[in-house]
């Protein structure tokens, strides 16, 4: 097909209008993405399984038709495409994202970074540092933010310990720069609080005492990843939050320092109007593991199963395996099976919670 210079997408769209139709060319996957609407939810399955296997001759014809999208239909891809390598890890577009990285778009890099998650490489490394210093502080705050997996793998061995400690003094060196973008600085905590960096502690209180919102959520964030227990006061007290983001930042932080005494205030969270407190929840009470939080997740099971909530059994099942794997791990000699009062959790039969 002859293109002269420009994506023609009117030769594919009737046969797109056909729900029947495979999507099996590179040409229909193109015309896929172009009529999509920016408000579904994803793309259809073989749309993005032909994206994750791209031949070198259908990737030029993707990036020749890349450049006629508008921004926001790029970003809109990406994020799809995000969310589905989260989802499965087998699935992968790495030529995609790294051709993105390039994009004259800001916010589309910034997106094309999230797609690369997964990557460890110093080679990508070292374009995060650069992205770091870039003018833009969309991109800047992503780059600063995807750096922290590098610093928390610089400080478990898994990477190369004298770049980790470059990306500390960078971000180090941003988070305490007021002139900075406020994103830039939250995502700044939030990636050194995966350190022992000598400032964390000073970080975490100077961002938990400032009078922006946003960064106290992220100093609560910052508090779990320590896995420090002077934190734990203040991590039990948000806990009761009003505010629904740092709220849920307390459900995380209670899991990864396994404070027990949050059991109470765990178990209500997992039954929250807000549904992503819910699953953090649930999580944390994997996380700390005792017969208390089991017998919680198991009613949580229970009530999952009741009104069919696929996702909150899945999640309160996941969170039992993990808990019982810490059991055993930690008192393998030991008969934990206590006697369960089926009384004691009487509200947890309530339906209700659940809606």
């Amino acid at each position: 097909m002859e293109h002269n210079g420009a994506f023609n997408f009117d030769d594919f769209e009737s046969d797109l209008d056909d729900p029947r139709t495979e999507v099996s060319t590179i040409h229909e996957v193109l015309a896929a993405i172009q009529l999509a609407n920016e408000t579904d939810a994803t793309l259809p399955a073989a749309v993005i399984y032909r994206l994750a296997a791209l031949e070198p001759e259908d990737f030029a014809l993707f990036k020749e038709a890349w450049k006629s999208f508008p921004p926001a239909k790029r970003r809109w891809t990406l994020n799809i495409l995000t969310d589905v390598t989260e989802s499965d890890y087998i699935m992968a577009f790495d030529d995609v994202a790294r051709f993105a990285l390039n994009d004259e778009d800001a916010s589309v890099r910034a997106q094309a970074i999230e797609l690369l998650w997964h990557d460890m490489s110093e080679e990508f490394f070292e374009t995060m540092m650069t992205m770091a210093a870039d003018d833009n502080p969309v991109l800047r705050a992503a780059a600063v933010a995807t750096l922290g997996r590098f610093i928390q793998a610089g400080e478990l061995e898994e990477f190369n310990h004298k770049l980790a400690k470059k990306a500390e003094s960078l971000v180090a060196e941003y988070f305490w720069d007021h002139k900075q973008d406020l994103e830039v600085r939250r995502r700044a905590l939030e990636s050194i609080s995966h350190c022992s960096h000598e400032s964390v502690s000073d970080m975490i209180r100077e961002a938990y005492y400032d009078d922006d919102e946003a960064m106290q959520v992220s100093a609560v964030f910052a508090m779990g990843c320590t896995f420090d227990e002077q934190w734990k006061d203040i991590v039990q007290t948000e806990l009761d939050s009003e505010v629904p983001e740092i709220r849920f930042e307390a459900v995380r932080a209670a899991g990864q320092l396994e404070m027990i005494e949050a059991i109470p205030e765990l178990t209500q969270a997992a039954f929250d109007e807000d549904y992503e407190i819910r699953l953090m929840a649930i999580w944390s009470l994997g996380e700390i593991g005792t017969e208390e939080a089991q017998r919680v997740l198991n009613n949580v099971v229970d009530i999952a199963v009741e009104n069919d909530d696929d996702e909150l059994m899945t999640a309160a099942e996941e969170a039992l395996e993990n808990a019982m794997l810490t059991k055993n791990a930690i008192f393998p000699m030991f008969n934990l099976d206590g006697d369960i009062d089926p009384d004691e959790y009487d509200d947890f039969d309530d339906p209700a919670l659940l809606n």
